[in-house]
């Protein structure tokens, strides 16, 4: 049972990955699919696991649907996030570096038999292995903070190139209500809002002012 959850659970992290970045550029994650992806997975791992104990089969398995979700991964970053977001150098490093050592372990496992394959994975080996699990793991990671680091700047970037504010002590005359700009001339409030803002403004009537300026119109549109 442990060999099924541990395995589940690196098919499931792959999967969360590139849902992750699916959710990240606002494109709807593939649940479905992955749920259907996992289960046919699944039952052929636990026919290796109990009925047949091949080792090698689960191996073969599990790297290929590893190897497949790599390069979904590549690709929906390379046209998607990367196009969107810019792209930082760890993050590449990380996935491509994953894709190349699951894809030598899918050929070392392939090509020799079982206990060929058993010799060649020595502890030595596995050293290594692990030592570049973790680096493209750690790339990965680092990668995806600063990932988040560069939308969160474009979000504040876009924010600021829409977003003009008014700032300090604006001069304003107590009668006419026109505002003095910083060469001195004095400009109406109109002309003051969309020189300093994005404002674009729209000229309309209230109520008190209908009524003092065309009463007759207030007087007809109230009979009817």
């Amino acid at each position: 049972l442990s060999i099924i959850i541990c395995n589940s659970l690196v098919f499931l992290s792959v999967i969360l990955l590139y849902d992750g970045l699916r959710i990240f550029v606002a494109v709807a994650p593939r649940r479905l699919f992955h749920t259907i992806a996992f289960v046919v997975w699944l039952g052929p791992f636990v026919y290796f696991t109990y009925a047949d104990r091949s080792v090698r089969a689960r191996t073969e398995l599990l790297l290929s649907v590893m190897l497949v979700y790599s390069i979904w991964i590549m690709t929906f970053y390379w046209l998607k996030v990367r196009r969107q977001y810019g792209g930082n150098w760890l993050l590449p490093i990380g996935m491509v570096t994953q894709f190349i050592l699951t894809a030598s372990r899918l050929v070392v496992t392939i090509l020799f038999d079982e206990n060929s394959t058993r010799s060649l994975v020595s502890d030595e080996v596995q050293g290594y292995f692990l030592l570049v699990t973790f680096a493209s793991s750690f790339f990965l990671a680092i990668g995806l903070i600063f990932l988040n680091s560069q939308k969160t700047e474009a979000a504040l970037t876009a924010m600021t190139d829409e977003i003009r504010t008014l700032r300090g002590v604006v001069p304003i005359c107590a009668s006419c209500k026109r505002f003095r700009d910083d060469a001195g001339r004095w400009n109406s409030l109109e002309s003051y809002i969309e020189q300093h803002t994005e404002a674009q403004l729209s000229h309309g009537l209230c109520p008190d002012c209908m009524q003092r300026l065309y009463p007759e119109v207030v007087r007809r549109s109230a009979g009817n």
